[in-house]
């Protein structure tokens, strides 16, 4: 542990650039990664109304509420994603996902753990459901929301 945050409460953070993992206070809202020296947003995000993004990431939670209607080229959360409203995105990568039965998904996924309450309405797209989320390269990622095939996105794992 570094020596400025002795006695202070931290928390496991994984680098969504360069996926590597290091301790950040428990308090931090930004800050930057100490191995790509990138800006990486902590906090969790609340969507409430129509937010249009060409990126949203964080290490946190992505929340759509259920007025909520969220379109972005990817969305990238660290911690969860649950979708109570619209969401549409060409790539969304989250370690555990819920869509509930209010929600109205369109766009791609990958996701370790994935809930579909009954009365949900997913658009198409193409669901990854596994452990290969750590393991893909942001470059990946970048492509997959350019029209990347599934083939082609796992070509580019990162080992």
């Amino acid at each position: 542990m570094s020596t400025v945050l002795q006695g202070q409460p931290t928390r496991a953070v994984v680098c969504y650039h360069c996926h590597r993992g290091f301790d950040a206070a428990a308090r931090a809202i930004t800050l930057t990664c100490p191995s790509c020296y990138k800006p990486l947003r902590l906090d969790d995000v609340v969507i409430k109304g129509v937010h249009h993004a060409a990126r949203l990431e964080t290490c946190g939670f992505v929340v759509v509420e259920r007025k909520g209607w969220l379109m972005a080229t990817s969305v990238y959360a660290g911690s969860g994603l649950d979708v109570l409203g619209s969401l549409e995105t060409k790539a969304a990568v989250a370690p555990r996902v819920l869509i509930t039965a209010t929600a109205r998904w369109r766009g791609n996924l990958r996701c370790r753990q994935l809930r579909i309450d009954p009365g949900a309405a997913v658009d198409g797209g193409y669901f990854e459901v596994g452990p290969l989320v750590e393991k893909l390269s942001p470059i990946a990622l970048d492509r997959m929301g350019r029209g990347l095939t599934p083939a082609d996105a796992k070509a580019l794992i990162v080992v």
